[in-house]
């Protein structure tokens, strides 16, 4: 009898121990996953990160920034009665997170006839004139020199919660949230002459001055359909005004405007939406210089590129 309670008592006892053992490696296996999905985690989040100026880079654009405004703009922009206090609201809580959209399901739902948002984001595409001559003259120390100055530049003319992105090469790209339209102009002509106007540290102790061309766009892009452009269509346009920024003498600031921006016609707003190349063409899409000081030599070069370029007398107003 003795000796068969000792056995239970001995089977019970390692039971129980294997049973401790089991919770202790299990404890062990799910804090390894954890240190391995944090280190996955970081791992990720470095390779949406600039190696060279440490900005984040175009991975990052698209694939965390899209998908998180794809949400924000079905919160804050389909509820059509207080748009635009909610969409100010949800800003100044969350500075970091811009509205915008890339849904296509969901781009003509939204119809502000009130056209009543009155803040929103400026776009803007730039890269360093003539880098490649940099390059060349100078080596390619003093051109990675330039590139980490210039990443400096633009993080110090946007608050902290603006995004600042270096596409690769010597193009970036700055995101500014929350803004009045008539600021975006300004905005970009504050960039041009921050960097027309500094002198760049290169090796051996020298120092250049080198310009930037800007191409940019305000969004929303249509003010009673706010929804209708997709993220990438806007990249796309302000790649579109660097172009004309570029082919039309450089160091110049040039904007995307649309002659459909208050059309209340959402068939006309689709047509524009559904093919950018084709509505520059026909003239719904064009580009402007501003300010109209930066515009005398696209005047007097007068070279050929798609899509139209007009001065807008008034984009230097306050």
């Amino acid at each position: 009898m003795n000796r068969d309670l000792s056995e239970a008592l001995a089977l019970r006892y390692d039971n129980n121990q294997l049973v401790k053992n089991l919770h202790i490696e299990k404890k062990n296996t799910e804090r390894l996953n954890e240190q391995l999905m944090s280190k996955n985690r970081e791992l990720k989040s470095l390779t949406r990160i600039d190696p060279l100026t440490g900005l984040k880079n175009r991975r990052y654009l698209f694939e965390v920034f899209t998908p998180e405004n794809t949400r924000l703009m079905k919160d804050y922009l389909l509820d059509e009665k207080g748009t635009n206090r909610r969409f100010k609201q949800h800003a100044s809580q969350n500075p970091l997170e811009p509205i915008l959209t890339n849904n296509e399901d969901d781009m003509f739902d939204f119809h502000d006839k009130t056209n009543s948002i009155n803040y929103g984001y400026g776009i803007f595409m730039m890269d360093i004139d003539k880098f490649k001559r940099v390059n060349d003259t100078y080596g390619h120390d003093s051109g990675d020199m330039i590139l980490r100055q210039f990443s400096t530049k633009l993080t110090d003319q946007v608050r902290s919660d603006d995004a600042v992105v270096r596409m690769g090469g010597e193009e970036f790209v700055v995101i500014l949230k929350l803004a009045e339209e008539r600021y975006i102009d300004r905005f970009a002509e504050k960039i041009r002459t921050s960097i027309e106007e500094y002198m760049f540290s290169i090796t051996q102790g020298r120092k250049i001055n080198i310009t930037t061309s800007v191409g940019y766009v305000f969004y929303p892009f249509f003010s009673k359909f706010p929804m209708s452009m997709t993220f990438e269509q806007m990249i796309s346009l302000s790649d579109k005004a660097l172009y004309h920024a570029k082919e039309n003498g450089r160091n110049m600031c040039v904007r995307v405007r649309c002659r459909e921006r208050d059309s209340d016609n959402i068939e006309t707003v689709k047509s524009v939406c559904s093919n950018l190349d084709r509505a520059v063409e026909k003239g719904n899409i064009f580009f402007e210089i501003c300010p109209p000081c930066s515009s005398g030599a696209i005047l007097k070069k007068k070279k050929k590129s798609k899509g139209k370029l007009l001065n807008d007398k008034n984009c230097n107003e306050a």
